[in-house]
């Protein structure tokens, strides 16, 4: 039997920016952290809804969506004509959340086949947070559009890539648009009662984009992603047309990449309890900063170098390794085909004169007294030996 040494004392390093981190992390206690999703299994999207299917509508506005498959370890979303704006309405993949939360995803926009801002007006993705309609295509009546919602794409100015803040009260959409530094960055919201603080990160820090006061929004929305594209395609159509009908006309020009989806409740400092964050000078911006943005997950571990798929013959030696963040002490748990190894608690993971036993799925879980993070599951194949060929 293969004999198991598990060496290399336990590594840790400076926080990095949630970017980089690609495991689910898990806060103790905290109710909305398993709706979070890292998109390294494509399975996951059985669990995600979808407002198109939920309404009844049966008009999927998505020439493209799938996990872990276009590109490995993110949500790839495609959409077609289509748009959010008073009563239109456009894709918006979610979950259900109750209460206070903050939402965060890392996302990545491009023009459909290849690099750059999108060639449409109006073509971005990011967060939304809508409130539910209980209605059908046959009930369906202008006026009920309550949401808001922060993206990055391509707004007024095409090949330019733009930040978008939309606000709808009762179907009329209260737009801002502002430059953004290029087609990647983490977005984030926060709510907070009545408030709605959205928050970005374009690789210069994490800043406060905006802050609304929303007491028409309902204790629970649908929380999610959302793409759109070609508006002025999209707004030629009347909106119960558009929102029943896929479009295949106009310049539908967005892709848009998720890299993870995490939903946790919000800690507040005593400083922000019963506070009124619509106001600047009681609540400036550094005060939402030191609770959200980084700091809201600053203290969970996360994945920043996840282990890596080995082959190695047999007899020889495979090592598995991890590199992870967050507040100390880190403690480390190995895994095959997702049971405990025993004793394997150590940021490397080292497996002496491996046999063909030894292959399977590795994973490690990373912990502190804040909450947890787990790796995807990453292969170990065992190869034979060559035989020498046989003298003549």
């Amino acid at each position: 039997m293969a004999s198991r040494t598990y060496l290399l004392p336990v590594r840790t390093i400076l926080f990095l920016a949630t970017a980089l981190a690609i495991a689910v992390p898990v806060r103790a206690g905290d109710d909305l952290v398993a709706l979070s999703d890292d998109f390294g299994d494509a399975a996951t999207l059985s669990q995600w809804k979808r407002v198109y299917a939920v309404e009844g509508w049966g008009a999927n506005q998505l020439e493209l969506q799938d996990i872990n498959a276009t590109q490995p370890g993110a949500m790839v979303m495609m959409p077609y004509t289509s748009t959010w704006y008073n009563d239109y309405r456009g894709e918006l993949t979610f979950k259900d959340v109750q209460g206070d939360f903050v939402v965060t995803t890392d996302v990545t926009v491009t023009r459909r086949g290849g690099g750059g801002a999108p060639r449409s007006q109006y073509s971005l993705g990011g967060i939304m947070l809508r409130a539910p309609r209980n209605i059908t295509p046959a009930t369906w009546r202008p006026g009920g559009e309550y949401y808001l919602f922060l993206s990055l794409g391509a707004g007024d100015h095409v090949a330019t890539f733009q930040y978008e803040v939309k606000s709808t009260i009762a179907s009329n959409s209260q737009l801002i648009l502002s430059p953004a530094a290029g087609g990647h960055a983490q977005i984030q919201w926060v709510r907070v009662g009545s408030y709605f603080i959205a928050l970005r990160n374009d690789g210069s820090g994490w800043r406060v984009h905006n802050r609304y006061q929303r007491a028409d929004m309902p204790p629970t929305l649908q929380v999610g992603m959302t793409v759109y594209t070609d508006y002025p395609t999209a707004s030629m159509f009347a909106p119960q047309v558009h929102n029943a009908t896929v479009i295949h006309s106009g310049f539908p020009d967005l892709v848009a990449a998720f890299d993870y989806f995490r939903f946790e409740r919000p800690r507040l400092p005593p400083s922000l309890l019963n506070a009124n964050f619509m106001d600047v000078i009681a609540v400036p911006d550094s005060a939402l900063l030191a609770a959200f943005g980084a700091n809201a997950t600053a203290n969970l571990p996360s994945i920043v170098t996840p282990p890596a798929p080995v082959t190695a013959a047999r007899g020889t030696t495979a090592t598995f390794s991890v590199t992870a963040a967050g507040e100390a002490p880190l403690r480390y748990q190995w895994r095959k085909n997702g049971a405990d190894i025993a004793s394997a608690t150590s940021s490397s993971l080292r497996l002496d004169n491996v046999q063909l036993g030894d292959a399977g799925l590795y994973s490690v879980v990373v912990s502190n007294p804040a909450g947890s993070a787990a790796s995807g599951e990453v292969s170990l194949t065992v190869s034979a030996p060559r035989r020498r060929a046989a003298r003549p």
